[in-house]
């Protein structure tokens, strides 16, 4: 049958407008692939936070949460950070707390009326940051023990009344200077700490901004961009949804630039204005190389590792894979000194050899006897005074570690029989101030002890050595040194205890070390008390970025110190070498 063309306009409009009684047949796009590149939660250690109705937060580790808090609260968790000494501080919109291992809150401030808090950080061991939002905006810094206002500056926003859309996100760099993402004015500021604006650059739609460790500058925004851009505002490397077909990408807040150059890109889930389809799950983050390859998709929604909207991410020190990083190099990062001689730390004969003790002290701080090892040089003699070195170990030691990877006394027997040594005393301790002071389980998690160990150091260590042996007990005749946990603890106890050490050395520190700005907030005082600040890495280190990081702030502050980056790894063969060399130049 022919029908006339108005027929058939009219049927055919008339079928449209039939709606829902109609079969379309269509399938929605699925939010990911049913199957994930990497290895799920197993991929990294990591703890975990998220905007969500539910202010929970998790620690991941070897693909199980083994510890998680809800906080009762009614607002959102923007920002989280898993401290050195095992607290947590989180900026939860109408406040900041921080809570310990044991889930106890130690500390808290609420915002006042009509303004929010949604990000915030520590600064040292007793103060904290955080921008509020409000009329006016602010960055505040505050002494937690005295409630007393510590810095404080008026940050510009574009309607001050409609606080919620301020701030989500701001970091301290390590040169001291505050970087802000200004969500509704659209822009990355960077601030001195007097306020005073040193560099912007307009970013619509921004929601975060870091520094990276190459000097440029990570932005993310909700516009779905993830964008690496230098200072003159020129783009670098850039990241969109487009680079990952066959994922659904609703919300971006948080990216983070790894050691390997891999990028981790947070997809947050907004639990307000959308229903979760458990048939059909987004991926909460990705790891994409810098070619855009996706290698690890986190999908982790149901039970037993419901982890809920992402918007921290926050990687642990996941083993030694982390060391094997390779870094990237800088033009400065050479060797200071030749490599230490062969058979530098052979054994010879003919020579005067030291003593070696274990020695037993009362630990106030740790509640338990404790134990550290002391060398005493060839002639030990109670009618003479000598200075000391404080050596500390790794993570995965104790006060056995120097002598069972380097074998100090054998290095310092050879230089004192040398002629190249200064007679001193050398105390190893045990770094981790816990009754269970062993390297057990997962050692990782004794990270708070080892910053726990500052007191112990320096009320029980210190003043057990002075009593016992004869010593020259002032700061010119003390020095403290150490390898990887110990190195950033040498920094950490060492530049923040001038009074104490006028010697300091650390061999391929960790990530337990303070950012410098922490550690030499002001430049004259180490220009005036330090003999010798001494900062090492191997250029096969992954961690050399943290070496390099101190340098860069020390050489910016114009802070003398010895930087020298060799040939090694993360081992035995770097700590031998620098001992060596360290060593020579202490106590003269």
């Amino acid at each position: 049958m022919n029908l006339p063309l108005k027929t058939l306009v009219v049927l055919l409009l008339l079928k449209t407008q039939a709606g829902p009684a109609q079969s379309t047949n269509v399938t929605a796009w699925p939010d990911s692939p049913a199957a994930q590149p990497g290895q799920g939660l197993a991929q990294h250690d990591f703890f975990y936070a998220g905007e969500a109705k539910t202010e929970r937060m998790c620690i991941v580790r070897a693909g199980k949460i083994v510890w998680d808090y809800t906080h009762p609260g009614k607002g959102e968790i923007s920002d989280a950070v898993l401290e050195p000494n095992g607290n947590i501080l989180f900026a939860h919109q109408f406040g900041v707390t921080e809570i310990d291992s044991a889930n106890k809150v130690v500390w808290n401030l609420d915002a006042p009326t009509n303004t929010e808090i949604h990000t915030a950080q520590p600064i040292g061991t007793n103060s904290v940051w955080f921008l509020r939002n409000g009329d006016p905006a602010k960055f505040i810094q505050l002494n937690k023990t005295s409630g007393a206002v510590e810095r404080e500056f008026v940050l510009p926003v574009k309607n001050p009344k409609s606080i919620h859309g301020h701030f989500r996100h701001a970091r301290m760099t390590p040169t001291g200077t505050l970087l802000v993402a200004h969500m509704d004015l659209g822009k990355v500021a960077e601030y001195d700490l007097n306020g005073k604006e040193l560099w912007s650059l307009d970013v619509p739609g921004i929601w975060s901004a870091t520094l990276l460790a190459n000097g440029n500058i990570l932005v993310v925004s909700n516009q779905k961009f993830v964008r690496e851009v230098n200072r003159a505002g020129e783009k670098i490397w850039e990241w969109t949804p487009a680079d990952a077909p066959g994922y659904k990408f609703s919300n971006l807040q948080l990216a983070t630039r790894l050691p390997n150059g891999n990028t981790i890109i947070n997809n947050w889930f907004n639990q307000w204005s959308a229903k979760l389809d458990t048939n059909n799950l987004p991926v909460q983050a990705i790891e994409v190389t810098p070619d855009r390859k996706i290698v690890w998709a986190l999908r982790a929604w149901t039970p037993p590792a419901a982890l809920g909207p992402a918007t921290t991410i926050q990687l642990l020190n996941n083993g030694r894979a982390e060391f094997r990083r390779k870094p990237v190099l800088h033009a400065d990062d050479k060797p200071a000194f030749a490599e230490a001689p062969a058979g530098f730390d052979a054994p010879r004969d003919g020579i005067a050899h030291g003593d070696l003790a274990m020695v037993e002290y009362d630990s106030k701080t740790v509640g338990t006897k404790r134990r550290m090892q002391v060398y005493l040089p060839p002639g030990y003699s109670p009618g003479k005074k000598y200075p000391v070195l404080y050596l500390l170990h790794g993570i995965g030691g104790d006060e056995t570690e120097w002598q069972r990877f380097a074998t100090p006394n054998v290095i310092l027997d050879n230089l004192l029989a040398g002629g190249k040594l200064t007679p001193m005393i050398v105390v190893m301790p045990n770094g981790r101030a816990q009754k269970n002071d062993r390297a057990e389980g997962d050692i990782f998690r004794a990270a708070p002890a080892f910053a726990k160990f500052e007191r112990d150091l320096l009320d029980e260590v210190i003043p057990t050595i002075e009593a016992r042996y004869s010593v020259l007990a002032n700061r010119e005749n003390r020095a403290l040194a150490g390898l990887s946990m110990g190195g950033g603890q040498s920094l950490n106890f060492g530049l923040t205890h001038l009074e104490t050490f006028a010697w300091v050395g650390a061999f391929s520190p960790a990530p337990n070390t303070r950012p410098p700005a922490e550690l030499v907030p002001d430049a004259d005082a180490p220009k005036n008390k330090l003999k010798l600040l001494w900062l090492s890495c191997g250029n096969q280190d992954g961690l050399l970025t943290i070496s390099q990081g101190v340098h860069a702030y020390l050489k910016e502050k114009n802070v003398p110190h010895v930087w020298s980056v060799d040939g090694h790894a993360h081992d035995a063969s770097e700590w031998r070498n620098n001992l060596y060399l360290f060593a020579q130049r202490i106590f003269r």
